[in-house]
């Protein structure tokens, strides 16, 4: 009798500790929550000229950081305003379906929600609350923009020294270290060290970041999606929500 009623206890104790388990949902912004590269398309029209492409390219080979490589993107971007930048967004951007009932979901579960990006703070947040989603519950980290004659200057957020890749990576493994289990979702180069590190990781179908989990022998760990709905049935099955 005793047996059993220590049996129950701990069976109980660990039903405990498992409604108790910490989750975050990590999610890029260019290409995943937001359907097209919204950052690019900024680029494309605003940048004065074609170098963003070339730095692009220097960080796609290894040759500059991930940090590096945005920061002289941005100071492409001069004698516009934030306005102009805001008016262009609204009309070349789309929130990927399904967010909408994730973000009701978590909020009723506690569960974090993070936008984490290369994007500016400025039009990702303006498209987050265009859309009718509250900014209270939405963690997003990603460059501080700054206009100024010398083009867009940018404070990044904190990459933790040369412990990671970029600061997308050093916020999954703050998380993690804080015992989260962490949902990763993205879809592009950018996203490919961060989801590594996740419990659980959701791909943009037929995206780059695909392409790498697969070459790295990483295909059982990850699920192609082409909207939120199958990330909102996972937390179903796995918490209830």
């Amino acid at each position: 009798m005793n047996r059993g009623s220590n049996s129950l206890h701990k069976t109980n104790s660990l039903k405990r500790i498992v409604f108790k388990e910490k989750y975050a949902i990590i999610s890029d912004f260019d290409g995943t929550l937001a359907e097209n590269n919204v950052t690019d398309l900024v680029l494309e029209h605003f940048a004065v000229n074609d170098d963003w492409k070339n730095y692009e390219s220097l960080w796609v080979q290894g040759k500059i950081s991930f940090e590096e490589c945005i920061r002289k993107q941005y100071s492409l971007i001069r004698g516009v305003t934030k306005d102009k930048i805001l008016s262009f967004v609204k009309n070349h951007s789309k929130i990927r379906n399904g967010f909408d009932e994730l973000l009701k979901n978590c909020s009723s579960k506690k569960i974090e929600v993070v936008i984490v990006s290369g994007g500016l703070d400025f039009y990702i947040k303006y498209l987050i609350e265009l859309n009718g989603f509250d900014l209270n519950f939405i963690k997003i980290v990603c460059p501080k923009a700054y206009f100024t004659t010398n083009g867009i200057q940018v404070k990044l957020p904190r990459k933790l020294l040369y412990a990671y890749s970029n600061f997308k990576e050093a916020l999954v493994a703050k998380y993690k270290q804080k015992n989260y289990y962490v949902i990763y979702v993205g879809d592009g180069l950018s996203d490919y060290y961060p989801a590594l590190r996740a419990n659980h990781v959701f791909v943009i179908k037929d995206s780059v970041l695909k392409e790498k989990l697969s070459k790295c022998k990483f295909s059982n760990n990850f699920e192609e999606i082409s909207d939120f709905y199958p990330i909102n049935k996972f937390l179903k099955q796995k918490l209830g929500v």
